[in-house]
């Protein structure tokens, strides 16, 4: 077996690849969430919240269905486990965490328009900063704090254990759930304060 606990780099890869991917897609269409839909925002009176909610739910079922079929795999080679009866609550809050972001990177191109033109390099630097093509037992030890401090680590790193390696380390899911708050609220604040300068602008 390799370090991170599998027999399948593979598998490890796929762990954590799935979940990164519905989050980048979010994030990355989130800069047009409210830019791309302008004529609809200015013209016609509907509940603002239901955009972000819609870029997050689209990519996440899109990718929900790879994930699925991963599971099953995952089945057939001998890995599924009574733990898993957490994934989805870890699922549920890498959402919600992920709504946090959407709405407030959504929120803030449209002020700053130039947020879309860095957004695809900032979160391909994010992917190799998260423990997904290799396990955190790899970096240095001087170096693992950097990756503790990604918001995205415990997230990740929450798949791996309970996919993987059949446990739940509960300081990472309290970790996840207080980056959830967060994130949520500070991006709600934001929004709500917003929102009522976005016709302006637009």
């Amino acid at each position: 077996p390799m370090e991170t606990g599998t027999e399948s780099f593979v598998v490890y890869f796929l762990a954590g690849l799935l979940p990164w991917a519905a989050f980048s897609e979010a994030l990355n269409s989130a800069t047009d969430a409210f830019l791309g839909r302008a004529n609809l925002i200015t013209k016609v009176a509907f509940p603002l919240e239901i955009i972000p909610m819609t870029g997050v739910l689209v990519p996440f079922c899109l990718n929900g269905l790879g994930f699925g079929m991963f599971l099953v795999y995952l089945v057939g080679k001998g890995y599924f486990h009574a733990a898993w009866v957490w994934i989805p609550l870890v699922v549920a809050l890498h959402m919600l965490f992920t709504l946090g972001m959407v709405s407030l990177i959504a929120s803030l191109s449209v002020f700053l328009r130039d947020v879309k033109h860095f957004i695809g390099t900032v979160i391909s630097l994010w992917f190799f900063l998260t423990p997904i093509i290799y396990p955190l037992s790899m970096v240095p030890e001087n170096l693992r704090w950097l990756i503790k401090m990604n918001p995205m680590y415990p997230f990740i790193e929450l798949y791996h254990q309970v996919l993987l390696h059949h446990g739940v380390p509960w300081e990472m899911l309290v970790h996840a759930m207080v980056l959830t708050l967060l994130c949520l609220v500070g991006s709600v604040v934001f929004f709500e304060r917003s929102k009522y300068a976005f016709a302006d602008v637009l």
